[in-house]
């Protein structure tokens, strides 16, 4: 999820990370929402018209024609719960292709959940992460949300139980650091080199 970028943007950035002939499908869900001003980037798929705020239309492939296409999806209500639905939808779809997928294969980065955070209660907030966390889990892939708020504050300990782990990130004396805070068992690391 790529929640402060273009959909030209999170497609910069998938290509980066990717190496060789074979590349994954991808897909942007574009959350034109007015309680923010960015999109949503999940994995493959598109949403048929159906009347719930979310359009279905596939943007243009812009991925070259020896791999699979770039989608984009774009979810026209202000709705958390269109958003969710949008995402969790494209989600099953890649789930359900041929062979379908290997434990971790399916990677959801949700770049900032600042602006649902900030502009939903903590109820909504909560129902929508454990959503969105279900189907990742059902599908055995691996996710992460960005935030950037302090360990301490009273939003990372609203939602910190959903999530295996919480991990902060600072300029240290040495460069950047992170530290790792462990759910299951309660384990807090030392400060780390990135």
């Amino acid at each position: 999820m790529t929640t402060d970028a273009t959909p030209a943007v999170a497609h910069s950035k998938l290509t980066s990370a990717q190496s060789g002939p074979y590349r994954d499908e991808a897909a942007v869900v574009d959350w034109q929402a007015d309680v923010r001003g960015g999109c949503a980037t999940g994995v493959r798929g598109e949403t048929p018209t159906d009347g719930s705020g979310r359009s279905g239309e596939d943007g243009p492939s812009v991925r070259d024609s020896t791999g699979p296409s770039f989608r984009s999806v774009t979810v026209d209500s202000d709705a958390l719960g269109d958003l969710g639905t949008s995402i969790e939808e494209t989600i099953e779809q890649l789930g359900s292709g041929v062979g379908s997928l290997s434990p971790a294969e399916l990677r959801l980065c949700f770049e900032s959940i600042t602006p649902i955070v900030a502009d939903y209660d903590d109820r909504d907030v909560r129902r929508f992460l454990l959503g969105v966390t279900e189907t990742v889990e059902r599908f055995d892939g691996m996710a992460h949300y960005h935030l950037p708020a302090e360990y301490d504050s009273e939003t990372v300990d609203s939602i910190e139980a959903l999530f295996d782990a919480v991990v902060e990130v600072q300029y240290g004396s040495g460069g950047i650091e992170q530290r790792w805070h462990l759910a299951d068992p309660d384990i807090t690391t030392d400060w780390l080199a990135l």
